[in-house]
């Protein structure tokens, strides 16, 4: 699929984001993935499987890059710019659960 729309469109994809998704940072996966796109967000840990220390519906938007793209794509029309402050929301986020992620033993990752 990606080999058919990268060659319609003449060119790679931006991104792919498989931000969310657990242990997407393979070898395997980027050898798959990175001759589409010029970015790859992805992960070599697994995701998930935590809490917030003290969980608001604040820190959960404001860490969200779906509700956030908006404000990251108003800051900078780069894309590197804008994906780097992406990442930079999910880092946020593993902030607020510093304390049960080091309880729970759980270690987060995504990388650009």
């Amino acid at each position: 699929m990606l080999a058919h729309w990268t060659s319609e469109l003449g060119y790679k994809l931006g991104l792919i984001d498989m931000g969310g998704p657990c242990n997407k940072g393979s070898f395997a996966d980027l050898e798959n993935f990175c001759s589409y796109s010029q970015f790859y967000i992805a992960s070599d840990l697994p995701n998930g499987g935590f809490m917030l220390d003290d969980w608001t519906v604040d820190k959960i938007d404001s860490t969200n890059p779906d509700i956030q793209y908006h404000r990251l794509f108003s800051d900078s029309s780069n894309l590197r710019e804008v994906l780097i402050g992406r990442i930079d929301l999910v880092q946020r986020l593993y902030g607020y659960a510093r304390q049960n992620m080091v309880d729970s033993k759980i270690s987060q990752a995504n990388y650009l």
